[in-house]
């Protein structure tokens, strides 16, 4: 016998409330010494889902794509993925030290101290302890830590996160090794962020737990309670080996629930009785004896090997080839920017007065003091003292009057249920149901396609023309880019090369044309939203230099920050002016200035060449240019040979009179790209559907209404997505959403963005196509008024002026209960589970369904997932290397 008095009995958080109201209610002296234990692999679960909300919006879920399918990513997201969600975060943060770590200069001596360590992989832990290079080492990068932490709003988000997975494999290493103070002071440190993300029932029960815990050593004797606070004794261990501790509701998930649901399990027909379960459970030990003579007379070992799964050969390969694409990613979306925005790294959205999410710690404190010295019955919890993730800014619904954020497709999933009639689903589609216009818009902005795409609709031009009496207009945004930086030139030097290479290759008479970089970028133009987007694209740091310096960094990322290529354009346009070449530079974009420029030459030069790479300029070109003499020229690359287009022999007449439209409708650096819709099939619409001509002509006038445009743009979309214009019935878009939507359902697969617009989406689309055709029309109008709104960021399209769905759907389609979803609960009624909609449920709901478990990382794509009723366990994923795997439901 184990001759222990004290009994720990694990809950999950539901059930830890209810044994602790029994233990302290009960005089029975046999519970006296019983103690209720917080199960800790299901706070790490609600954990790992407070990380996920607090990250959302802010870019990790592309960090994880890197790695993941994007299936899966929901689920290690919210915690439910274990093994996968844990193995992301930690190659997250191990990627983020690295970026942070080759921002550091070691000294030669440090460096090599601390090679010798990792060098010395058996011994490394010791010689770390031992020598003084691993400490200096952490000292530096702790101070470049708290270095980024203030540069930016941005820079300390990332840096909480940092700090949240340190928190995951603290308490991970606290049950492995036994360390009971470790894990008291990990779940003390998980206050905060549990307060902050509303998981108030995990911040609740953990104030209980925590306190209990610091008062244990009143309530056990004291021989128990040395061998289970520095002995190890708090864990389960099922060998000797170090690393082998398990948290006890993980040990019940993977073998008592586990073989619970197997075939010959309690699941299968036998019910789940007093005395079939009795039965049961004592025939487990029975069958251990079974087991083992079986593996006897077969002559088979059924061990584990000493080698832990996580450091084989394979898995080792692979969690650095993983590791190093998240490094890559971290490099192009620079998680530290210099500035006072708060952003989402991956998608540019700049958060407002409401996002607080990189506040995290502080207002979990903050909710924490609200609490203190208060009955624990009587704490009560606000919604709003929750942190607003940056999610909230793309993904956010009004439910109930509180903005929610949700996955684009969850609320057309819902309504999806619960409709009645196909009349009722036909109304329900005009709505987006989404919390953006899929078919517009993805969770980054506008979608966009490629616009380069456009050119196979052009034929080249035979036509020869004379150079030496010709004139050159050069688009500097191209020739920024063409020439090649040497290694180790000044700046000087550099801008020398780009007028050689203009004086060599086009003639000393050649104009430039650079676009212009507003300093202030929230009072630009139209075109600042793109620019945003591509910078994000590979992000830099603004360099300060001047002609006698040497870059120090590379050509396109020196180039990809506005700034560095405004001050070298400044450089350039003096190199140019003292050799009196003439140069321009735009307010913004140039492809306009550079056309008009053109087009003023052209009268007097027998021929006017414009050099450049960008289908707006040649766009423009083809939609106002009169003259015969007027030729772009796409420069080869590579093995692409050189290109010459004319204007008036490019396209045939009817597109080229409407290339402006087309090019605008289809996607350009200022509208959205529709969904899998690309170039060729606008002009391909317009080829099949004349009647289109006069619709398109409302888009020329400058002096139309609004209307007028919307109900054009409507007809020319109708048209795009199948339906003749001719017809006498010709639907509206949203009429035309149902009817694509009853096709698709016959498809193997379907996707929300692939049915068109509503009518309200469209609205907006429209009004943005004709603001950018007025411009290259020579008309100015004021973008405000025609789609675009002016924020803290400059300006952003007006993604849709209508609510994702009725506000009664979304009232069914959610609840709002705060005493357990009993039958009056919404959800239930509609036999919904609940979900992110329900305002104050989901954080300890008896109504929503347990998404079964993967194992761990065999594969890197995750399939249909089964979903079974809350009434049963969560199953968890394998996570130590002698422990079984799990199985599916």
């Amino acid at each position: 016998m184990l001759q222990q008095k004290t009994c720990f009995a694990t809950f999950d958080q539901p059930l830890y409330l209810k044994a602790k109201e029994i233990l302290s209610c009960s005089q029975d002296p046999i519970l006296k010494n019983v103690v209720a234990k917080l199960g800790g692999f299901h706070l790490l679960m609600s954990f790992l889902g407070t990380i996920g909300y607090i990250m959302a919006g802010s870019g990790l879920k592309e960090v994880f794509h890197m790695v993941y399918a994007l299936n899966s990513i929901d689920k290690i997201m919210s915690g439910n993925a274990y093994s996968r969600a844990v193995r992301a975060h930690i190659l997250a943060q191990t990627a983020l030290a690295t970026v942070i770590l080759d921002m550091i200069d070691l000294a030669p001596q440090l460096r090599a101290g601390v090679e010798e360590i990792l060098g010395n992989a058996d011994r490394s832990v010791v010689l770390a302890n031992e020598g003084e290079s691993a400490t200096k080492l952490m000292e530096i990068f702790v101070s470049r830590i708290e270095k980024l932490k203030n540069r930016s709003p941005t820079g300390k988000l990332w840096i909480q996160y940092f700090e949240m997975v340190t928190l995951v494999k603290q308490f991970i290493e606290s049950e492995r090794i036994g360390n009971w103070k470790l894990h008291r002071q990990t779940i003390a440190k998980m206050l905060p962020y549990f307060h902050a993300s509303g998981h108030f029932s995990y911040a609740k029960c953990a104030h209980l737990y925590v306190q209990d815990m610091l008062d244990l050593e009143n309530t056990m004797g004291a021989a128990e309670y040395e061998k289970f606070t520095t002995q190890g004794n708090f864990t389960i261990r099922r060998t000797f080996k170090f690393w082998s501790g398990t948290w006890s509701d993980m040990t019940i998930e993977q073998l008592l629930m586990k073989n619970m649901n197997t075939f010959w399990g309690l699941t299968h027909g036998r019910g789940v009785s007093d005395s079939v379960l009795v039965r049961w459970t004592q025939g487990m030990t029975a069958l251990q004896y079974i087991c083992y003579g079986i593996e006897k007379f077969c002559g088979v070992d059924l061990t584990s090997s000493d080698q832990h799964l996580k450091i084989s050969d394979s898995r080792v390969h692979r969690d650095n080839d993983d590791c190093k694409k998240m490094v890559e990613w971290f490099k192009q979306y620079n998680p530290f920017p210099e500035n006072s925005n708060l952003i989402s790294i991956s998608t540019g959205v700049v958060g407002d007065s409401r996002i607080n999410c990189h506040m995290a710690k502080e207002e979990g404190i903050l909710g924490i003091k609200r609490i203190e010295g208060n009955n624990f019955y009587t704490v009560k919890f606000r919604r709003n003292d929750r942190v607003q993730p940056l999610a909230l800014m793309s993904n956010a619904i009004k439910v109930h009057d509180e903005s929610v954020s949700i996955n684009p497709t969850t609320l057309f999933q819902r309504i999806s249920i619960t409709k009645k009639s196909d009349e009722e689903l036909e109304d329900f589609l005009t709505y987006e149901l989404c919390p953006f216009p899929l078919p517009l818009f993805d969770e980054g902005g506008m979608r966009k396609g490629t616009k380069s795409s456009l050119y196979k609709a052009f034929k080249p031009c035979s036509q020869k023309f004379n150079a030496e009496s010709s004139v050159y207009i050069i688009d500097g945004g191209y020739l920024l880019h063409r020439v090649l930086w040497n290694r180790g030139s000044t700046f000087s030097s550099i801008c020398d090369n780009y007028v050689t290479y203009v004086r060599t290759k086009y003639k000393s008479t050649a104009l430039v044309i650079f676009d212009g970089y507003p300093e202030n970028e929230t009072i630009g133009g139209t075109k600042c939203a793109e620019r945003a987007r591509r910078t994000r694209k590979q992000m830099s740091s603004e360099v300060m230099f001047d002609e006698t310096m040497i870059p120090t960094v590379s050509q396109e990322k020196f180039l990809a920050n506005p700034k560095n290529k405004d001050r070298l354009i400044s450089i350039l346009m003096n190199k140019f002016s003292s050799l009196n070449m003439t140069c321009k530079k735009a307010d913004e974009d140039a492809d306009c200035l550079i056309v008009n420029s053109a087009l003023a030459l052209a009268p007097t030069h027998l021929s006017v060449v414009v050099i450049g790479e960008d289908i707006d300029i040649f766009v423009i070109l083809i939609g106002i240019c009169s003259f015969d003499n007027v030729y772009f020229v796409k420069p080869g690359k590579g093995r692409i040979a050189e290109k010459m287009f004319s204007p008036h022999t490019a396209l045939e007449k009817t597109i080229a009179d409407n290339i402006l439209f087309l090019h605008a409708m289809s996607g350009c650096d200022t509208t959205s790209a529709l969904f899998n819709y690309g170039k060729m099939k606008f002009v391909q619409t317009l080829k099949n559907n004349p009647n289109l001509l006069k619709v398109i002509q409302i888009f020329k006038n400058p002096d139309i209404t609004p209307e007028a445009v919307v109900d054009a743009g409507n007809h020319f979309l109708v048209a795009l997505y199948g339906y003749p214009v001719t017809a006498s019935d010709t639907p509206s878009l949203n009429n035309l959403r149902y009817k694509c939507y009853k096709k698709s359902s016959f498809n193997k697969s379907s996707n929300m963005a692939s049915l068109p617009p509503t009518d309200a989406a469209a609205h907006q689309h429209s009004l943005r196509v004709y603001h950018q055709l007025q411009p290259w029309l020579g008309n100015k109008k004021s973008p405000e008024d025609w789609g675009w709104e002016r924020t803290i960021s400059g300006l952003q399209p007006v993604k849709i002026l209508q609510p994702p769905a009725p506000d009664s759907i979304l009232r069914k389609i959610s609840c709002k209960c705060k005493k357990g979803c009993t039958g009056n609960c919404s959800c239930r009624k509609y036999r919904l589970v609940c979900s992110v909609l329900c305002l104050h449920c989901w954080d300890n709901c008896n109504n929503r369904k347990i998404q079964v478990i993967n194992n761990d990382d065999d594969d890197e794509q995750i399939l249909s997932d089964q979903l079974v009723e809350a009434s049963l366990p969560l199953h968890v994923e394998e996570d130590t290397d002698d422990l079984p795997k799990d199985i599916e439901l």
